[in-house]
């Protein structure tokens, strides 16, 4: 597993917490999460924990097929977790229901 943070200070603290815990399977990588990470690409399923203001193209192309994007999307009047699932070229969407998240910032985010 591997989860993307955009300050060493955070990663450094979530790699702490993760040891603390006995968690040794989660690779911590800092990057802008809103492009993911092509060069570990493709993956079987991604989740977003911000909210992005469209589909980040660069997410979706790193999925395999068949593959799982969790993400909250800027909606109005409020934001919506969503579930996209790629067949071939095309994402199959699926609404989650409300939700809150803090902004996604980034290359693809506010």
């Amino acid at each position: 597993m591997i989860s993307i943070e955009r300050h060493q200070a955070l990663a450094d603290a979530a790699r702490k917490t993760l040891d603390a815990l006995g968690v040794a399977n989660v690779e911590i990588l800092v990057a802008d999460g809103s492009t993911g990470l092509p060069t570990h690409a493709p993956f079987d399923a991604i989740a977003v924990h911000a909210t992005a203001p469209s589909i980040p193209k660069s997410l979706a192309a790193q999925l395999t097929e068949a593959g799982r994007l969790v993400l909250p999307l800027a909606t109005k009047p409020e934001e919506t977790l969503v579930l996209l699932t790629r067949d071939a070229d095309t994402l199959k969407r699926q609404s989650l229901g409300p939700c809150r998240f803090v902004p996604l910032l980034g290359t693809e985010g506010f």
